[in-house]
């Protein structure tokens, strides 16, 4: 029933009929049938995600002119005698076993209508019979197709508001169509669980599906990945005239997701250029720059778009001296809606009882709200230490040197020892070798080949304070 299954270690093989109840589901899956529990964590935050677009869905609908990203709850909503609630169309376009579908008829408010979809017919009798199970049937529509083709037929009234695509392995083929299918600001929800290709281990493989190169080996592997797929998402988006405006992108354990609002307009289209840029990571010491492929001025409220001006790196790193490797593009802007998040969290205090995994959304959506918005990739204390061949500093320690000196600094979800900061990276490279001299830390002399052999030798120009 399922084909181009990913490895075993991350999910089971049904072997006899099971019944297994996620939210307020409960489906039975045959033998032969791929289930992946580990996944439960991704279902439960789209459904979150789902509840919470629908507020904006519902503010948005009704027929007023409103704010693209007005949130507002449902029940405060007042509805004239003359208007009709409009009905939420979402697609479940990799259904399976139908999970995804019959959780969406059960816990996401308001009217709706989900289209569950596979292209195998066996399948498609399984998601049917747990339809009649839970009794969605009303709700939930089964259909076998293509998935590419099914949302290529959708135009004008058939769009939908929701597109949720959740494959084995890569989604790029089914990128373009579905930026098509899509409802004018509507939400588009993607899946990648082909990270070793995103986190640099096929740079050419990467290309080839995302077009953009990713590096191996760098300290924000996990978040480039996720930077990388909304490049790829917007690029689709733009040759169609629309552009994207990400909700929510998280890597969590095998696989990355990513929420984006898609919207139709040519302007935002080619401000998308200032968005999307190049990365240039040195091979040596791991220090980063990066170019957007676009800008853009404003002359007597006129807008003009201008090729970049670049690249912000020589040849050869300035700290170490090794060589630069160029990887992207990638998006540049920020990964997360702030706003939407915070409001996800809120509605997440009062439904502590919905998800079997609210506790650890609550922790990662509370560690999406502290990261830096506008500061793309980061470091990690790790790294920066071994580089330079000293011990490492306390996090609180570090992270009060950085703001005396007038920063920020902040952890990204992608890594626990992650640092995110808008110190430069030679102040940064000064405060490390500040810390590396005072008595608390254990130090070497980096080898002479070494890139942090240059570092250590090169002069402190500015001195961190560092508390007692």
């Amino acid at each position: 029933m399922a084909t181009n299954q990913p490895p075993e270690e991350s999910g089971i093989i049904i072997s006899t009929p099971t019944l297994v109840k996620e939210g307020r589901a409960t489906v039975c899956l045959p033998p032969g049938v791929f289930y992946n529990p580990v996944q439960e964590f991704n279902r439960d935050l789209t459904v979150a995600v789902i509840n919470e677009f629908s507020k904006i869905f519902y503010r948005d609908g009704i027929g007023r002119k409103a704010k693209k990203l007005a949130h507002v709850d449902v029940s405060d909503i007042e509805i004239r005698d003359d208007e009709t609630i409009p009905e939420l169309r979402i697609l479940d376009a990799l259904s399976a076993s139908g999970l995804r579908a019959v959780r969406y008829a059960l816990e996401v408010g308001g009217m709706l209508r989900v289209t569950a979809n596979d292209i195998d017919p066996k399948a498609v009798e399984v998601i049917r019979e747990n339809l009649e199970l839970n009794k969605v049937t009303d709700r939930v529509t089964a259909v076998c197709s293509d998935a590419a083709l099914l949302m290529y037929q959708s135009s004008g009234e058939t769009r939908y508001h929701v597109v949720d695509i959740d494959p084995y392995g890569s989604p790029t083929h089914f990128l373009d169509v579905a930026v098509q299918a899509v409802e004018y600001g509507g939400l588009l929800c993607v899946t990648c669980t082909d990270m070793a290709v995103l986190c640099g281990r096929a740079s050419t493989t990467c290309y080839a599906k995302y077009g953009s190169t990713s590096i191996p080996n760098t300290p924000h592997i996990h978040e480039t990945a996720l930077r990388i797929i909304l490049s790829t998402v917007s690029t689709h988006a733009n040759r169609h005239g629309r552009y994207i405006q990400p909700l929510l992108s998280v890597s969590i354990d095998f696989y990355a997701r990513v929420f984006v609002r898609v919207y139709k307009g040519k302007e935002g289209a080619k401000q998308s250029a200032e968005k999307i840029g190049m990365l240039y990571s040195c091979s040596g010491c791991k220090s980063f720059s990066t170019q957007p492929l676009g800008k853009i001025l404003t002359e007597d409220k006129s807008i003009k778009y201008k090729p970049a001006i670049g690249p912000p790196v020589d040849r050869e790193c300035s700290h170490c001296g090794w060589n630069h490797h160029i990887g992207g593009p990638i998006w540049l802007d920020p990964i997360h809606d702030l706003h939407f998040v915070k409001e996800l969290l809120t509605s997440l205090d009062l439904e502590t009882h919905q998800f079997k995994t609210v506790q650890r959304m609550t922790g990662i959506l509370t560690m999406v709200t502290e990261e830096l918005q506008d500061i793309p990739l980061h470091y990690t204390t790790q790294q920066l230490c071994t580089t330079i061949n000293t011990s490492m500093p306390k996090t609180q320690k570090l992270w009060s040197a950085i703001k005396n000196a007038g920063y920020r600094v902040s952890f990204s979800h992608t890594e626990k020892s992650s640092l995110k900061t808008d110190m430069s990276a030679s102040k940064l490279w000064d405060l490390m070798k500040c810390f590396a001299k005072s008595e608390e830390a254990v130090s070497k002399i980096p080898p002479l080949q070494s890139p942090g052999y240059k570092i250590v030798a090169t002069p402190i120009e500015f001195v961190a304070d560092f508390p007692l």
